[in-house]
């Protein structure tokens, strides 16, 4: 199958942009980098997602510290679950999320290993602030004494333990290393203490960004799980990249992809400022400039909270 980004083949008008927001750790990227429990309030489908082997904003977001983003805008949350993808497709990882996110100072064990791995990023792409940097999650059967090696010959020294994690840095990345989870924290300010409050956060012993900020926990409870999820909460002038301009009141964006093997199922989910600013009309707008066949969409609304679906073809998306 042709290898080309899932997300690139979305139907919104500009998920295309998504795939290159995922590098927040390679160093092409870096002119940007300026700027457990259970799913941690994500919302009643937990049992589903475990059972499917989806993942969602509330799994991810267990991991976002408050003080990480506070300031910054937007938060961009995006992952996958390659293990559950990897019975569509035998290389997930070359997929256009995968890729990028997989290109780090560790080897990456084989897709059926990781149950999923998501980055956040904070001030990406935008004006830098203060808070701009980024918080990258690998979870699955990992290999923790191989992964340390791999980071000591890239020169980084272990640091201090946190919990069962080992932690190891470079001076501007930090790593902590777990059993079945890997943690990477980078920003302008200390990323060992911002790796600690990523840790901390995971298991409730420090706020979490998603649940602070009202609109973008409205997501985590709105949006479904997927194989491929992408989130964003803006605040201000700044729009979610999912939002065009047919659609200013939006403060709060996500797309989840269930990919099978024939068919996949894409749900964009849209917060509103307000129940008022959502309406149909609206959704219908949305749907225009996507440039999707209004036919084959499903638009619901849900007080402040709007979703569009629609499946097409797998072979279209991989």
């Amino acid at each position: 199958m042709d290898r080309r980004s899932l997300l690139a083949r979305g139907t919104t008008a500009a998920v295309a942009s998504v795939a290159g927001c995922l590098g927040v750790f390679d160093g092409e990227n870096e002119q940007n980098d300026g700027g457990g429990e259970s799913n941690g309030g994500s919302g009643p489908n937990d049992a589903d997602r475990s059972e499917a082997g989806q993942y969602g904003l509330g799994d991810f977001g267990r991991w976002i510290p408050t003080a990480a983003g506070s300031e910054a805008n937007p938060v961009t949350v995006i992952g996958m679950a390659p293990a559950s993808l990897s019975a569509v497709d035998d290389t997930p990882l070359e997929l256009g999320p995968g890729k990028r996110i997989s290109d780090q100072p560790i080897a990456f064990p084989p897709a059926e290993d990781i149950d999923f791995v998501a980055s956040a990023s904070f001030g990406l792409n935008r004006p830098p602030t203060d808070a701009a940097g980024a918080t990258l999650v690998l979870h699955g059967t990992l290999d923790p004494d191989a992964a340390a090696a791999d980071l000591e010959a890239e020169g980084y020294e272990r640091d201090t333990s946190v919990r069962e994690f080992e932690c190891y840095t470079d001076g501007r990345s930090a790593w902590g290393l777990g059993s079945e989870t890997f943690v990477a924290a980078r920003g302008p300010d200390s990323s060992v203490e911002r790796l600690e409050r990523s840790l901390a956060a995971s298991v409730g012993d420090d706020s979490r960004l998603v649940e602070e900020r009202d609109r973008f926990q409205r997501l985590a409870t709105a949006q479904p799980a997927g194989d491929v999820v992408f989130a964003e909460h803006a605040t201000g002038s700044v729009k979610p990249v999912l939002a065009p301009t047919a659609v200013d009141e939006v403060v709060a964006a996500g797309e989840s992809f269930d990919v099978g093997a024939e068919e996949t199922t894409i749900t964009t989910t849209l917060v509103f400022s307000g129940a008022e600013a959502a309406t149909e009309a609206r959704l219908e707008g949305y749907v225009t400039d996507s440039g999707a066949d209004p036919a084959s969409v499903t638009t619901r609304l849900d007080g402040d909270v709007g979703e569009i679906e629609l499946t097409r073809p797998t072979d279209e998306l991989l």
